[in-house]
């Protein structure tokens, strides 16, 4: 759950079905909420929608999971988040100046090798309303990623997504346990290559 401005508030989650084989259906996606600070009606927040931000069917040997998020301010040259929802009067719209919402996951596949986890992200700049088409910012050569932690940087609105990298084969050399860290410095739409701390 993640609190956005001008009372929109976020919760994001994983829904799957389990299969008798295989990975069965799942999905990523983000509710949202609104604080109308409209006590007469009881309970002031009221529930908005639900958008995917990724999904898999049961057919595909893929499994989506642990997901992540976090909700910036609405920075300079952003647009704005239409909201219709209702209170005792009934229903009214309004116009909210728009914080990007960013959701990281991990991706379970299967290829030649054998089993890999990789490290996904989309972002949305309508207040949750759409997302992108999911980009993986692991690397290829890392087979092992788990565990996505995302932070914005109040000052510039630059995006850190840091997570465990897992090295399956101690004997190779090539890469080793570490968590590492990607950039985005313009508001998540591309990152840096990730760098192990």
């Amino acid at each position: 759950v993640r609190a956005g401005t001008n009372g929109l508030m976020y919760f994001a989650g994983l829904a799957f079905d389990r299969a008798a084989t295989g990975f069965g259906k799942s999905a990523i996606y983000v509710a949202r909420f609104i604080d109308n600070n409209n006590q007469e009606a009881a309970s002031p927040f009221e529930y908005i929608n639900t958008s995917l931000v990724a999904t898999q069917s049961a057919s595909s040997n893929v499994f989506l999971d642990k997901p992540w998020m976090a909700v910036d301010i609405p920075r300079q040259g952003a647009g704005t988040c239409t909201i219709t929802t209702s209170n005792e009067h009934g229903p009214f719209t309004q116009q909210l100046p728009a914080g990007n919402v960013y959701v990281a996951f991990t991706v379970k596949s299967e290829d030649s090798l054998g089993d890999r986890w990789d490290l996904y992200f989309s972002r949305s700049v309508d207040c949750g309303v759409h997302f992108s088409t999911p980009a993986r910012i692991s690397r290829a050569q890392d087979r092992v990623n788990q565990g996505a932690s995302i932070v914005i940087s109040p000052t510039t609105g630059d995006v850190f997504v840091s997570w465990r990298r897992i090295d399956l084969d101690s004997t190779d050399m090539v890469e080793e346990h570490a968590i590492v860290v990607a950039r985005s410095v313009d508001k998540g739409n591309k990152f840096s290559n990730p760098g192990g701390a």
